[in-house]
């Protein structure tokens, strides 16, 4: 186990950029339209790339788009709440994972995401086997191995001149999840990723408790948290030690006609073409570089209004 101690990193290294952090990725599916008229316009408003799910992406998704250059690919796990699905654990110590698309059962193994990843990503996630709130001790702990299992695997197979994040969910039992992470600061990994965070909304002090104490452990290592994508939320989870988060919240609130981060504000009946400057607008301003207010209302074309209902700005959970 490496014992850490420096400062957390304020650079990402990509290739021959380094980028600014805290930051923002957000996560596209790549098969709604929206998704699919944002796309050509994601790096000028998320400039540490893209994030998306391999088997979405590549395995379900038969119109596949052109790939950004920084491309974070993880395994799809949170699709377990999602979609449905299911993990089976392997006598090799590693997981699967059964994700269910409408008719279509996809299976997503340590391997199969390695070789996907290998081929496309500059950041990329092991395959984390998701842990529900309240889930029985023992199968958490059989969860937390079968997911250490699938990130040695990959930390010894890696090859390729991308990022490797070792992935762990998040557990009720939080020594079993620091058990877990230290040891993956045995494997030659580049970062921790913590997944499960979007499904504990109502335990937001205890989530931000853990971040804090993963944190304190890494040192120069990155961290990464899966499915935040709500405005303070983002800013609370950075400021407890997340590197980098990623979220579809953006997207999702320009579908409703929100603008992140000015609860309230938003256009009523948004035009498609709105949608899009909406979630470009709400990728911005949760990315490195927000756009300050007054460039939103000349980008929506001074159609900012306040909108009928809650003030507040409500989480978002992520497919």
């Amino acid at each position: 186990m490496r014992i850490l101690t420096a400062a957390r990193p304020d650079r990402l290294l990509l290739g021959t950029d380094s980028l600014r952090l805290p930051g923002f990725v957000p996560a596209v599916t790549g098969t709604g339209p929206l998704d699919r008229m944002i796309w050509p316009h994601l790096p000028r408003v998320a400039p540490l790339g893209v994030l998306v799910s391999a088997p979405s992406f590549f395995l379900v998704n038969h119109e596949p788009m052109p790939l950004p250059p920084r491309l974070w690919i993880d395994g799809g796990s949170f699709g377990v709440f999602a979609h449905g699905g299911s993990w089976r654990p392997n006598p090799a110590g590693t997981g699967d994972l059964l994700l269910v698309y409408g008719d279509e059962t996809v299976v997503v193994t340590c391997e199969v995401l390695l070789a996907i990843q290998r081929r496309h990503a500059a950041v990329a996630f092991t395959l984390d086997i998701p842990v529900p709130a309240g889930c029985a001790p023992e199968e958490a702990r059989r969860r937390l191995r079968a997911s250490v299992g699938n990130a040695r695997y990959a930390a010894m197979h890696r090859g390729g001149g991308f990022l490797l994040y070792g992935s762990l969910p998040m557990v009720d039992d939080v020594e079993a999840t620091m058990a877990a992470m230290d040891d993956l600061l045995s494997l030659p990994i580049d970062g921790i990723a913590l997944g499960g965070v979007a499904g504990r909304r109502d335990a937001w002090g205890h989530s931000l408790d853990v971040v804090r104490r993963i944190r304190a452990r890494l040192g120069r290592l990155p961290l990464h948290v899966f499915g935040v994508g709500a405005f303070d939320r983002v800013r609370q989870i950075q400021e407890a030690g997340a590197d980098t988060v990623d979220s579809s919240a953006p997207l999702r609130a320009a579908l409703d006609g929100r603008l992140t981060g000015s609860p309230g504000l938003g256009l009523e009946d948004p035009s498609p073409i709105e949608r899009m400057h909406l979630a470009l607008t709400n990728i911005a301003r949760l990315s490195c570089a927000p756009l300050g207010l007054d460039a939103t209302a000349f980008l929506l074309g001074g159609r900012l209004a306040r909108l009928a209902g809650p003030e507040a700005e409500e989480e978002v959970t992520d497919p």
